[in-house]
């Protein structure tokens, strides 16, 4: 069973915030610096830490290796012939798929794992946000009054969890063990963590901001989003030394962290296509999606069209590891490695939509779907899935 929320909630200290966000719409906001690292994994990263439930099966949810109860899409390019709905053997001995029965719409990055744990973020119909975290021997669940989380990031090594809310009070939540605190202005569209003293969000309005272990400021000036064009979730990837950020009204800026200048430049030279997700595996090897399902690729010098992402909604998400890349659109999920295309799942565009992509590594990718069908089950329509690079299972 879950962990019990009233025993949660008891442990719950909503502290009050240090520290000053700065925006140009004049915001004034507080953030809190949570102190702390762990050598590692992360917050909830062993069986027997807070959070954990060894061995607990999710209420309601099939064995493990049973295909779900309702509804499903079949696979198709799947290199064994599994498909969606059966259960690879086991991952890291978790019974039982996650059965959460929430209403809500999944973000585009509500999954997010630290190498030792997944965690799936969501919200209730009461705007309660609602964390998932399984290491390995079960799910488990917390809550957090009046939250309503859209999606969850962190840093492999750290202590906290970035939980991005849809909120007018507070953006992102940093969450330490039993400690949250209120960080970034309202409404906070993605957040990326390059490291313990540097973080990028997009806040609503096209604003960039950046985080420096204590503090959020805005940098260079909102982003043209074009006549009501807005920034999509999935549309920020850093590194030390650059932030690539996509735009819906078919921008792609590039910001030096390096120079002291705050501007963002915009890459006048980036295929004219309407961009909705990024990802990268150094400066000079950043891929971006759009939602005619093209891929973009930067070398260090210049865009160029690459491949391309079939199926609906275009290109959903992107994440890879070892210059492999997956990417999803709302109806098919892909990987890409030595300028190969190789389909892995489709289904009908009317269908179960993939809405969310994360990974360990090639044998480690996780998929959240969302499936209308399912909203009156008792697991509700969001589903988990995990590719252990032949196939899919739930998760």
């Amino acid at each position: 069973m879950f962990a019990s929320r009233e025993a949660v909630l008891a442990l719950l200290a909503l502290a009050a915030c240090g520290g000053r966000t700065t925006l140009d719409s004049g915001w004034d906001g507080q953030a809190g610096s949570v102190a702390g690292r762990a050598s590692q994994g992360g917050m909830f990263a062993t069986a027997g830490a807070p959070g954990i439930s060894a061995g607990a099966p999710a209420a309601g949810a099939p064995a493990a290796g049973a295909p779900a109860a309702q509804g499903g899409q079949a696979s198709a390019g799947l290199a064994n012939g599994g498909g969606a709905g059966e259960s690879p053997a086991n991952w890291r001995q978790s019974p039982n798929p996650l059965c959460s029965g929430l209403p809500s719409f999944p973000g585009q990055h509500s999954i997010w794992s630290d190498g030792n744990a997944v965690y799936f973020a969501g919200a209730d119909l009461a705007s309660n946000g609602l964390l998932y975290t399984n290491g390995g021997f079960g799910w488990s669940e917390r809550m957090f009054p009046m939250r309503e989380f859209q999606g969850v990031t962190g840093l492999r090594g750290d202590t906290r969890l970035f939980l991005q809310q849809n909120s007018t009070g507070c953006g992102i939540a940093l969450l330490s063990n039993a400690s949250i605190e209120c960080s970034a202005p309202p409404r906070v569209d993605q957040a990326q963590v390059v490291s313990s003293t540097l973080a990028f969000a997009l806040a609503e309005g096209g604003q960039v901001i950046r985080y420096d272990g204590s503090y959020w400021m805005q940098i260079g000036a909102r982003l043209d989003q074009g006549s009501g064009a807005q920034l999509p979730h999935g549309s920020i990837w850093g590194t030390e030394k650059y932030l690539f950020v996509t735009s819906t009204a078919g921008n792609l800026y590039r910001f030096d962290n390096s120079a002291d200048s705050t501007a963002l430049d915009r890459r006048e030279k980036a295929p004219p296509l309407t961009y909705t997700s990024v990802f990268g595996f150094s400066e000079s090897d950043v891929w971006a999606g759009t939602t005619a399902g093209t891929l973009a690729h930067f070398d260090g010098n210049v865009w160029t069209r690459a491949a391309a992402v079939p199926g609906c909604g275009g290109v959903q998400a992107l994440w890879g590891a070892n210059g492999t890349l997956y990417a999803i659109s709302q109806s098919a999920f892909v990987r890409i490695a030595g300028g190969k295309v190789t389909n892995l799942d489709s289904r009908d565009c009317a269908g179960a939509q993939w809405v969310s992509l994360w990974g360990d590594s090639e044998k480690e990718v996780y998929l959240v779907e969302n499936d209308v069908s399912l909203a009156g089950s008792a697991c509700g329509s969001t589903r988990l899935f995990w590719f252990d690079g032949l196939r899919l299972g739930e998760l």
